[in-house]
């Protein structure tokens, strides 16, 4: 969303526009309303040095453990994960700076990923001055980092209405997990076919 809104604002310097987009399970508002996000920011309330924490611990975890007993621990953390997923924890666990700085991030989403910020224009709705790109929500039922009355509120705010344009929103009647990318990939590399074939129609 803020890449739309900063291109818009960039036209008419930019050289390419942007005719469409699809956002899996977005966390566009209220992040820290979302299960999840709750309990981050007790976390971060609790210890402000979370980060810090978390970081030294990941690394004297992965200083102490042989790479298969690591490999085990990850695996039962996860529930079972495919191997490039395990794969990937661990040497990202292993990383010099990857534990600190995701959760410097993650803090940050909380403080800035808040009220919806974008005009119509952004969001492609009826309104909004030409051309305007044609976007697709895909939300989860029960996502862990967006609250399901976040999620009905931006249906209903800045959904389809009417036969107007806006966005398309779905809500995945699948049970699809925010982090589909471990084990739906398939799945959801399917379903963002549709969007795209729909937006370049």
């Amino acid at each position: 969303m803020e890449i739309l809104r900063r291109h818009r604002e960039a036209k008419p310097e930019s050289a390419f526009d942007i005719i469409g987009g699809a956002m899996l399970f977005p966390t566009v508002k209220d992040i820290a309303a979302s299960p999840s996000g709750q309990k981050l920011t007790t976390l971060l309330s609790i210890i402000p040095r979370l980060a810090v924490v978390v970081s030294l611990f990941a690394r004297l975890l992965t200083f102490l453990l042989p790479a298969s007993l690591l490999r085990s621990v990850v695996r039962l953390v996860m529930n079972d994960p495919p191997d490039h997923a395990l794969d990937t924890t661990c040497t990202f666990l292993k990383s010099r700076g990857g534990v600190r700085q995701a959760l410097h991030m993650a803090a940050d989403e909380m403080r800035t990923i808040t009220s919806d910020k974008w005009s119509d224009d952004v969001w492609g709705a009826a309104s909004a001055r030409e051309p305007i790109a044609k976007l697709f929500f895909y939300f989860g039922r029960n996502d862990h980092w967006v609250a399901d009355q976040t999620r009905d509120d931006i249906v209903a705010v800045r959904g389809q209405k009417g036969g107007q344009a806006g966005p398309t929103m779905v809500v995945c009647e699948e049970g699809l997990p925010h982090a589909f990318c471990l084990k739906h990939s398939d799945v959801m590399a399917r379903k963002v076919a549709g969007m795209i074939g729909q937006i370049v129609a």
